[in-house]
């Protein structure tokens, strides 16, 4: 059984059974954020999400900047009209401006949302939801050693978002995160603590809004659509305040599902991009007249595929594309491609059931597959010198049950370069990269009981 597309199609029926508490952790209908059935199987740590403070806060580390008191004087004060000031007499350094004369305390610009390094990490997290309806609900955990989650020190309301991934600037100061339905985004910050002050719930950029990287001082906009709607990749800038501007197109595609930056070029998993009618993978590049497609490959062979996941290796030698289709009259299946110089050669497909996520190893040796319908997570053993240079080496040993019906997956990197969070039925799992092809589960941190701990999107904060 293969997940829905779109995938929230069954999501009210898949809810209802959830509150009735009629289905069984290895028996879920569907993968991950989208949809959620199972029962918890004896959580690690059992947090009580009664206990999340509902402050946001009002004061983030902006700073206002205070003129300096030795300002010239103003261009509106005159040397009296009897007084003959000679032209070669320059005005000494410290020369007092009249008492009348008031230096602005305001500095135009904006006040910047940035956090200072070797600041406190937090993993932010939406609860969308409830019996017919998403919710616009989102919690801020502290980020604890090995990837576990601290109880919730904040929560706000955004656009609900089932799936995805939360994008950060650099800092971690400002976040942003696609909406489920409206194509809007939601734009935040956080301050060195860990509370959240929502800048725009349901930003309208005049995009249909699927996904959200930030690269750099800017937004890349994943549209979804088909070019004649409006479909494509998007760049807007954003400010150290949170401030998104115009959205200004790229290149335009067909149903667009995922983009990764790839050096100065980008690669994008979409049924075409660029100047090309049909597809899987694509690799654009920008020239002097504007973005172009440099190559790409159909990776299964047939229109029908649901393009769900797209990973590099660390080497950049091989692309990873999930088709998990529904409706498909092929198996479920990864897509490997060879990226060459400028060229993208497919190679045979990996059978997978329902692949929705990947997460490469730092280590360069295996990616983690989460299979949503299999409630099952997989390491692929990675080998670039070997003829066949993926092999499903299985799961690794679960510490308790197998995820429940697990979805989106985070790297946590930084001071946790190995560790990933995985989104699953009321909990968050950790796995760790160990080397060698290896993969441990560290556990689950219980989200609560009932409907709404059943988390959608993840972010952790750089």
């Amino acid at each position: 059984m293969r997940r829905p597309t779109p995938r929230l199609v069954t999501l009210p029926f898949i809810l209802l059974t959830l509150a009735l508490g009629a289905c069984g952790a290895d028996t879920g209908p569907g993968a991950g954020a989208d949809t959620g059935s199972g029962a918890d199987a004896g959580p690690d740590v059992l947090l009580d999400t009664d206990a999340a403070p509902d402050a946001e806060a009002d004061t983030l580390l902006a700073p206002d900047t205070v003129a300096p008191s030795d300002t010239a004087t103003p261009a509106d004060t005159t040397t009296p009209a009897d007084t003959a000031a000679p032209t070669d007499t320059t005005t000494p350094a410290d020369t007092v401006a009249p008492t009348d004369t008031v230096a602005p305390t305001d500095t135009a610009g904006p006040k910047c949302l940035t956090l200072s390094p070797g600041h406190a990490r937090h993993v932010v997290l939406a609860y969308p939801y409830a019996v017919g309806s998403l919710l616009d609900v989102w919690s801020v955990r502290p980020l604890l050693a090995d990837g576990a989650l601290g109880a919730p020190n904040a929560t706000f309301s955004m656009g609900a978002a089932a799936t995805g991934v939360v994008a950060f600037s650099p800092d971690g100061g400002l976040g942003f995160a696609a909406a489920t339905n409206g194509g809007t985004f939601g734009v935040f910050a956080l301050d060195a603590d860990g509370q959240s002050t929502v800048l725009a719930a349901a930003h309208d950029s005049g995009v249909d809004v699927g996904a959200v990287l930030v690269d750099g001082d800017r937004l890349l906009l994943v549209s979804p659509d088909w070019a004649e709607s409006g479909g494509g990749v998007y760049a807007a800038p954003y400010d150290c305040a949170g401030a998104v501007g115009t959205p200004t197109l790229l290149y335009g595609s067909k149903n667009a599902a995922a983009l990764l930056p790839y050096g100065n070029d980008q690669l994008l998993i979409a049924r075409a991009a660029g100047d090309a009618t049909f597809g899987h993978l694509h690799w654009l590049r920008q020239g002097t007249s504007g973005w172009a497609r440099v190559a790409g490959a159909d990776l299964f062979g047939n229109d029908q595929a649901a393009l769900s996941a797209l990973a590099v290796t660390v080497d950049g030698r091989y692309a990873l594309v999930g088709d998990n289709s529904e409706y498909s009259d092929f198996d479920n299946s990864i897509g490997v491609a060879v990226l060459g110089s400028d060229t993208v050669t497919a190679l045979p497909t990996l059978p997978f059931n329902d692949p929705f996520a990947f997460v490469v190893s730092p280590h360069g040796d295996a990616v983690l597959v989460v299979s949503g319908y299999g409630n099952a997570v997989h390491v692929l053993a990675y080998d670039p010198g070997a003829a066949t240079p993926f092999v499903d080496a299985g799961e690794p040993a679960y510490v308790t049950a197998r995820p429940a019906l697990p979805g989106d997956a985070v790297l946590v990197g930084g001071d946790q370069p190995d560790v990933v969070l995985v989104v699953e039925n009321k909990a968050i799992r950790r796995f760790r990269f160990d080397g060698g092809g290896l993969v441990t589960d560290l556990g689950r941190t219980a989200a609560g009981t009932g409907i709404g701990a059943i988390p959608g999107a993840i972010g952790v904060q750089p």
